[in-house]
């Protein structure tokens, strides 16, 4: 099944790539990633360098709590990918990790009513879920997302592609313009 998410980097994170993450999620991605971030970032924007690195803390912290995962060589690990590139233009984070069925259904809803709502909406939104604390068994209540939205000002791009043992791919590209 790795195969899969390598084709989706290969596709995805080619040109422009100012930082690029994938394979296995354990402890101190979040941390060491970040590190790096903050040193291929260091000439850009300070508005662009400041949404960047907000969502990217957010993506990899999403990969670290909530990437289902897969078995290989007969070993449970979870791996993903989480990348930053230009298109000369404007900038991309790109996620993308393995999510169960149930983890789709909710992020299918979840991403629809984001993308649907205005600045004030998410900003309600986002308030809502807190203090409701409606929460997942990992922590989550798709509050991440909804920062990413916030912090991006722009809609969340995502998509789902079924792949082998009940398993979907999930992906997110985020524009980044100042």
């Amino acid at each position: 099944m790795a195969l899969e998410i390598d084709d989706w980097y290969n596709e995805h994170v080619k040109d422009g790539v100012i930082f690029a993450f994938r394979g296995e999620i354990g402890d101190g991605i979040v941390e060491d990633s970040m590190v790096r971030v903050e040193a291929q970032t260091k000439d850009l924007s300070q508005g662009i360098k400041k949404k960047a690195y907000n969502i990217m803390v957010e993506c990899l912290q999403n990969l670290f709590f909530h990437a289902s995962p897969i078995f290989r060589n007969g070993k449970e690990i979870r791996i993903g990918v989480c990348a930053m590139v230009s298109d000369g233009n404007s900038y991309h984070i790109k996620m993308c990790n393995y999510a169960t069925q149930k983890q789709t259904l909710f992020l299918e809803k979840h991403i629809e009513k984001i993308n649907s709502l205005d600045k004030d909406g998410l900003r309600a939104f986002y308030k809502d879920v807190l203090s409701n604390q409606t929460f997942s068994e990992k922590g989550g209540g798709g509050l991440g997302l909804i920062d990413m939205a916030r912090k991006s000002s722009n809609k969340l791009k995502c998509e789902f592609i079924q792949v082998p043992d009940n398993m979907t791919l999930f992906s997110t590209d985020i524009l980044i313009t100042e």
